[in-house]
This record gives structure tokens, sequence and C-alpha cells, in this order.
């Protein structure tokens, strides 16, 4: 349980980060003049890829015939959650500025690789 709470400390972490670099370079960069978008986005992105984790956490503790499953199963919802919130981002909402863009995949790309590595990590220590 402690390195699931530390998993979970470590996305969310890293999304105050980008959160925080996104706003402190909102005056000198000029399409980071939007944002207050990030302020939706990032934890957005935080709860898709804390059910991510959640997820692969569960399956940790499963069978090993089962815990591959459970693996790829989290790998597909890191994949298919953020692409639904895409179609919902930039569809739905009309998000379709340079600015939108370049926010959406500069806080998917952070705690996307920081989730692929945690479950890597957590892979690891299994074996």
């Amino acid at each position: 349980m402690r390195t699931f709470l530390r998993d979970i400390s470590i996305l969310t972490l890293v999304a105050l980060v980008v959160f925080v670099l996104i706003y402190l370079f909102r005056e000198n960069i000029p399409f980071f003049s939007k944002a207050s978008a990030s302020s939706v986005l990032t934890p957005a992105f935080l709860l898709i890829f804390i059910i991510v984790l959640t997820v692969a956490r569960v399956g940790s503790g499963k069978k090993a015939d089962s815990q591959g499953f459970f693996t790829l199963s989290s790998i597909a919802l890191k994949f298919f959650l953020p692409a639904t919130l895409a179609v919902i981002w930039f569809e739905v909402l009309k998000n379709t500025t340079y600015a939108d863009i370049l926010l959406f995949f500069i806080v998917y790309l952070a705690l996307s690789i920081t989730a692929v590595l945690l479950i890597i990590r957590n892979l690891k220590n299994q074996n």
C-alpha cells in the first residue's frame, strides 16, 4: 500500500510541477497565455492516470496468471481514456487553437511518461 501511495504522490507532484511551470511561463511565452486551460487539463489527466495506476495496482495483488491481464488493461486504459478526453477537449469544447493543442500534449506527455515509468518500476519490483 505504501508503494501505491508513493506512486500517487509522485504522479501528483509531476502534475503540480507541470501546472506551476505553465503558469509561470504564461507571461513569457505567447502561446501559454491561456494557462487557465491547464487548470482543467491537469486535474483531468491526473484523475485518468490515478485510475490507470489503480488498475495496475489491483492486478499486482492477483495471481500470477491474471497479473498480465491487469497490466495490459491499465496500459489500454492509458491510451483509451486520454483519447476520450482529447475528443471532448477538441471536438466538443472546440479548443482547437495552437495553444490548446500544445497545452494538451504537454500535460499528457508529462503524466503519461510518469505513469508508464511507475508501472514498469512496479513490474520490476514484482519479479
